[in-house]
């Protein structure tokens, strides 16, 4: 049995760095993986460190248990939503890229008898293993020298617009409630 701690970090400002991280244990030996992103997001670095411990995995008829701090990703394949959302062509899903990468890598593991499961963890809880995957996914957003492009610069500028319309909006709301009176200052 394999076992996987992953973890996905970004800091969300104009550069977007991020990193994904990955802990893999099998017996006696451990491997750790990392990689660094550009213009990323939290979510897309979550699925990223699973599609590196997937990858990595050489024998595709393991057991393999990946822990994840990401209720997101570890909903979309234990649930089945990646099936449904795959038959749909991931209409109206974000990261259809990487989910379908995910999803091959998956079916890969299918069909050489292996099993994938993902199991969450709380993030931060001091769990020694998960800590591991949260130190590379920081350092690689902060460290790695080789840091790739994970989005366009078209849908990081669409995104970074979505970011400050968003805050633009909660900024006009909390005024206009202190206009009418609804928040006060005691």
């Amino acid at each position: 049995m394999i076992k996987v701690w992953t973890d996905g970090s970004a800091v969300v400002n104009s550069t977007g760095l991020g990193g994904s991280g990955c802990y893999i244990k099998y017996g006696d030996k451990e491997h750790y993986l990392q990689k660094g992103w550009r213009r990323t997001k939290t979510g897309r670095a979550e699925i990223h460190a699973i599609l590196i411990a997937l990858k990595a995995i050489i024998n595709k008829s393991s057991t393999v248990i990946i822990h994840s701090d990401s209720q997101y990703c570890v909903k979309t394949i234990m649930l089945g939503w990646i099936d449904t959302w795959r038959l749909e062509n991931y209409y109206g899903k974000a990261n259809k890229d990487l989910w379908e990468q995910v999803y091959n890598e998956i079916s890969i593991f299918k069909q050489n008898k292996g099993r994938i499961r993902l199991l969450h963890v709380k993030g931060h809880s001091m769990i020694e293993e998960n800590e591991i995957a949260d130190i590379l996914a920081d350092y690689s957003q902060f460290k790695d020298k080789d840091r790739y492009d994970d989005m366009s610069i078209e849908d990081w500028r669409e995104y970074q617009r979505e970011l400050i319309e968003k805050k633009f909006r909660k900024e006009k709301n909390k005024r206009i409630k202190e206009l009418k009176g609804d928040i006060s200052y005691e």
